[in-house]
């Protein structure tokens, strides 16, 4: 039997044999995690162990030195440990992990070494994802109108959006967490403190925010985070230089903590309740980089001009940046073909991490297309950008050209394709002659909503009309040019949108309301900018069911009076005013926190 055993061991490969060198390293490294295992976890405001420097193998040869000084790590993301990593102590954030050595084994090295002796690793390392802190961004949601200055993205379907807020009318504060590493990460809460006698807002908590995506939050229930309702100054009057009441965000992340001030006063709407000058929104902006003044974001169409193939694909890039002037991530693009053989088409795409979506799209037909992109938002309102021009040419190949006629004059429309209600739309046509040249001094007329406007082309060959008389929806309009003696006649038709003016309510009456008997209300109804009244429209006014209505005069303002049979219960209500829309206006809604007495 011992002839036998003596056998079996000389048959073991030297590195395996119990008094072995690695048989050895092997059992003391088990019994040491076993030991380790029982002790208790280290937090990320803890200084490194001195027995993490035990991992260094190398480090027998080397001199002692003092291990540095203990600085807090940034907030990162865990990987739950599972398996023999669970048996190790988890040095959660600690940002000198990657600094320790490891044994120097077969197999993946580096982050991760249990694929090392063994295949599935002997040696378990605390491990803890080491991804880019998280960015924050800043913004304000009013969807009470339609305005080109809502923050985008919001919460359209998109996996690497997660959007955490409720309600339906939003008059409320947004932050945006930007998560720009590998890994998602699991936010335990988010504050809010608007440094000052008020609400301190803690909504949010256990918000996963998805790796290269965002977590936006607002409101969970209509009016639970209006931050702009807590004013220290008056309406549009600057703060004072000393102003110390500041917002502060409060992010936590695996039990850590980090302050973010909102120095340029988004949240709050520049110190005061901006509702009093009419939509609130404000674009998305890094936390304390720009403040009121900056309220919408930009958008910019590149084309590349050159004529394209039918059948083809033509490719254009929509950069997107928000009102910091930063790339802005995620935003739902639409590129609208205005006007030639594609009108009425639109292609959708979606900004990437700096800010761009590609779009192509192809035509079956030659001509020219006027195209334009758009951000639309929740709130009605959209974010255009300037215009540009695709050219479809034949597919066929190309003929030699005839000499062309210089006689054979041609118009090319150039004016706009859409308004808003009321507002005055520029129609104007390009004269040139058969080889491109612009034809100045020629009279040409354009016929729309039943009557013709004359005008004569300038220096540029350019005709421009202006026309304010057109109903809301499509219209043709006809151009021509009736030709002289050097010059042949033609013509040319255009299809152009007048689409409903946007409106804005404001609430003008009293914010005391008194529980029982009448109360009377007022709201002012203008257009989407505040500039124009909107007469003779009927404004709704309701509050805990009661409801009266009111005509709008001549200065857009209209006046109703609730009356209360049975009391109300006293503290804090919701008016609602309401524009119900009509053909030439859209709808238009707004809530207005009233105090019940």
């Amino acid at each position: 039997m011992r002839a036998h055993s003596l056998s079996s061991r000389r048959g073991l490969p030297v590195s395996f044999r119990r008094d072995s060198l690695l048989s050895r390293l092997t059992s003391v490294l088990l019994a040491w995690a076993m030991i380790m295992s029982s002790m208790p976890a280290y937090s990320t405001d803890q200084p490194r162990a001195e027995w993490v420097h035990s991992w260094d193998f190398d480090a027998i040869s080397k001199p002692v030195t003092a291990p540095a000084p203990h600085r807090a790590a940034p907030a990162v993301a865990s990987r739950p440990l599972t398996g023999v990593r669970a048996l190790l102590p988890r040095l959660a954030g600690n940002s000198t992990i990657s600094s320790l050595h490891v044994p120097n084994f077969p197999g993946k090295q580096g982050i991760d070494p249990f694929v090392g002796l063994f295949g599935g690793g002997l040696f378990a390392m605390p491990l803890q994802a080491q991804d880019s802190a998280l960015q924050v961004a800043v913004g304000f949601a009013d969807n009470s109108s339609a305005s080109a200055n809502f923050p985008e993205p919001w919460n359209e379907s998109n996996p690497l959006i997660n959007f955490v807020g409720g309600g339906t009318v939003y008059r409320a504060g947004a932050i945006r967490l930007d998560n720009p590493g590998s890994w998602a990460v699991s936010v335990d809460s988010v504050k809010v403190d608007l440094g000052r006698p008020g609400p301190v807002f803690q909504l949010w908590q256990n918000v996963v925010v998805p790796a290269g995506g965002s977590a936006i939050l607002t409101q969970t229930q209509n009016g639970n985070f209006n931050t702009s309702a807590s004013p220290i100054a008056g309406c549009g009057l600057p703060l004072a230089a000393d102003e110390a009441r500041i917002p502060k965000i409060t992010i936590t992340v695996a039990g850590t903590s980090t302050d973010y001030a909102d120095s340029t006063h988004v949240l709050d709407t520049g110190g005061f309740d901006s509702s009093c000058r009419g939509n609130q929104s404000l674009e998305w902006r890094p936390v304390g980089m720009a403040g009121m003044e900056s309220a919408a974001g930009s958008i910019q169409l590149i084309s590349d001009g050159a004529p394209h193939a039918v059948g083809t694909q033509d490719t254009v890039t929509v950069e997107v940046n928000d009102a910091g002037n930063q790339p802005l991530a995620n935003a739902p693009v639409k590129l609208n073909v205005l006007n030639g053989p594609n009108a009425g088409k639109s292609f959708t795409g979606v900004t990437d991490s700096t800010g761009v979506a590609v779009i192509q799209y192809s035509s079956t037909a030659q001509g020219n297309d006027l195209i334009q992109a758009v951000v639309n938002n929740v709130s009605g309102g959209a974010l255009p950008s300037q215009q540009a021009t695709t050219t479809w040419s034949s597919a066929a190949a190309c003929a030699a050209p005839a000499n062309p006629s210089a006689a054979a004059a041609r118009l090319i429309y150039v004016g706009q394709n859409s308004v808003s209600f009321g507002a005055t739309m520029r129609l104007a046509a390009l004269l040139t002659d058969g080889t491109g040249n612009p034809l100045s001094g020629r009279s040409v007329s354009f016929t729309f909503a039943g009557h013709t406007s004359p005008a004569t082309t300038d220096g540029n060959g350019t005709a421009m009309v202006l026309a304010s008389t057109l109903p809301v929806g499509p219209s043709t309009v006809a151009i021509s040019f009736a030709g002289d003696a050097s010059y042949q006649a033609t013509q040319l038709s255009a299809s152009v949108t007048v689409l409903p003016a946007a409106t804005l309510l404001r609430y003008t009456g009293s914010n005391l309301v008194t529980a029982l008997g009448q109360q009377q209300v007022s709201a002012v109804l203008t257009n989407s900018l505040g500039t124009a009244p909107v007469v003779e429209r009927t404004l709704t006014f309701t509050l805990n069911g009661i409801s009266a209505s009111g005509v709008t005069d001549i200065n857009g303002s209209a006046t109703a009076t609730l009356n209360f049979a049975t009391a109300l219960n006293t503290g804090d209500g919701q008016l609602q005013i309401n524009f119900a829309g009509d053909a030439n206006y859209r709808p238009s809604s707004r809530t207005a926190p009233v105090q019940i007495y």
